[in-house]
């Protein structure tokens, strides 16, 4: 094992026993135990940050976002079985720091929805969390549907943008992912640069980040 990779590993093992414990306390209303964990969170988070900006320059490159387009394809249908928004977060494998394969979604419970905005129940997008790194994963992408259609409907608006940016903020590098229900893709950060590699048939590109599903 690298040194990179047992410096990850260690913060990752911190933050999961934090996630645990700020779990506990939130549901046994410990609140100023809570406040605790979630402050080391935050502090551990910008370690994890710094760990993995240097595990990156180490590599040489940054992150390559392996997808298929019959994930996509499946992902676009969760996305938007209705008129909501429907929002999830998405994990997968690390084959190297910089080769990411995305290829599970986790849902998350909303605790609010409409055709123009959905946001995610905090207990539920811990538990996700907390599931993820229990696994061996880490958080890749934050996917979620837009209302409209074609590839200007994909823009990220400002919430999207903060959501990404809290994302980061607590230690993750964090994909976005904005869909839309006639199979358009874009994918963004907030200023990191990535590349996404598509593979399999079905796929229409429109730039370097947005992408056309076949949903046939």
């Amino acid at each position: 094992m690298k040194t990179n990779d047992t410096a990850l590993a260690l913060v990752g093992r911190q933050r999961q026993g934090l996630w645990q414990r700020l779990q506990q306390a939130a549901g046994e209303e410990q609140l100023e135990e809570a406040l605790i964990c979630t402050e080391q969170l935050q502090q551990w988070g910008v370690v994890s940050e710094a760990v993995q900006a240097w595990t990156d320059q180490q590599d040489g490159a940054h992150p390559c976002y392996h997808v298929d387009a019959w994930f996509l394809r499946d992902l676009i249908r969760y996305l938007t079985p209705g008129p909501d928004e429907v929002i999830t977060y998405v994990t997968g494998n690390r084959l190297t720091p910089r080769d990411r394969v995305l290829h599970r979604w986790c849902p998350v419970r909303h605790a609010r929805q409409s055709s123009a905005r959905a946001i995610a129940d905090r207990q539920s997008c811990s538990d996700v969390l907390i599931e993820i790194e229990q696994r061996g994963l880490l958080l890749e992408a934050m996917a979620h549907s837009h209302p409209g259609r074609g590839a200007a409907a994909t823009t990220p608006s400002e919430i999207d943008f903060n959501y990404i940016r809290a994302m980061e903020a607590a230690g993750a590098q964090v994909l976005g992912i904005i869909v839309t229900r006639d199979g358009y893709v874009r994918f963004y950060t907030l200023n990191q640069p990535f590349t996404v590699e598509m593979h399999g048939n079905g796929v229409t590109y429109v730039d370097e980040s947005i992408c056309r599903i076949d949903l046939a």
